[in-house]
């Protein structure tokens, strides 16, 4: 069954523009949820807009630490 699950990218792709990636990588190593909702508003991002990146990034860009703490992972080298 886990092998018929489609593979995941290599990158992050983020639809809707430059705006989503550039405050993706204006995020610290670790951060809040509130601490990103706030760096949101300086990109014009609603809060619920900044919910649905760290959904979309979880498990491939981003690791949930515990309930509202991230932390950004490496990829690759």
């Amino acid at each position: 069954m886990f092998n018929n699950l489609p593979k995941q990218a290599e990158t992050i792709h983020f639809k809707g523009g430059d705006n989503k990636r550039r405050f993706f990588e204006a995020l610290p190593a670790e951060f809040t949820r509130q601490q990103a909702t706030e760096l949101g508003t300086q990109f014009k991002l609603a809060p619920r807009t900044v919910d649905d990146i760290l959904k979309n990034v979880l498990g491939n860009g981003v690791e949930k630490l515990k309930a509202g703490h991230y932390r950004k992972v490496k990829l690759f080298s």
